[in-house]
């Protein structure tokens, strides 16, 4: 299956820069200016094609739903990652000795909270928080 987006042009893009470029080293001679010329060329137009290679996300991602948890370990950290192992979840913190932090999807949140872990609510709905968070306006005081 071929990836969606820009991604087939942009590798036409670089199937011509780099033996263009290539031929105008090797035709440049004994030139170094035109060699540094055509080599910062090569430079300042590959990023441009590499850029567009990257396929475009096809929907919005979305964390609505997703009930976030902070989880005791009790520095049996792998015990309890090996219990999450079949849900979706989506951890949030990296020194997880003492605890993990997890965000659940909303259909699989029964199916945790049968596992019985000790935990704390952090967020009920994670996507509603978000946006929450990013309504808030510009701050209009002054610092002093």
């Amino acid at each position: 299956m071929r990836p969606r987006g820009r991604t087939r042009s942009s590798f036409s893009v670089l199937a011509v820069l780099l033996p263009t470029t290539t031929k105008l080293l090797s035709d440049a001679g004994s030139n170094s200016i035109m060699k540094l010329a055509a080599a910062a060329a090569a430079l300042l137009l590959a990023p441009l094609g590499l850029a567009s290679a990257v396929p475009k996300l096809e929907r919005k991602i979305t964390y609505d739903g997703y009930k976030v948890y902070r989880i005791a370990t009790h520095h049996d950290a792998k015990s309890v990652k090996s219990k999450l192992a079949s849900f979706a979840a989506v951890p949030f913190n990296h020194n997880t000795n003492e605890h993990l932090d997890v965000a659940i999807p909303g259909g699989e949140i029964a199916a945790f909270e049968a596992l019985g872990f000790e935990t704390e609510v952090m967020h009920e709905d994670l996507g509603a928080d978000i946006r929450e968070e990013g309504a808030y306006a510009a701050y209009q005081g002054k610092f002093e």
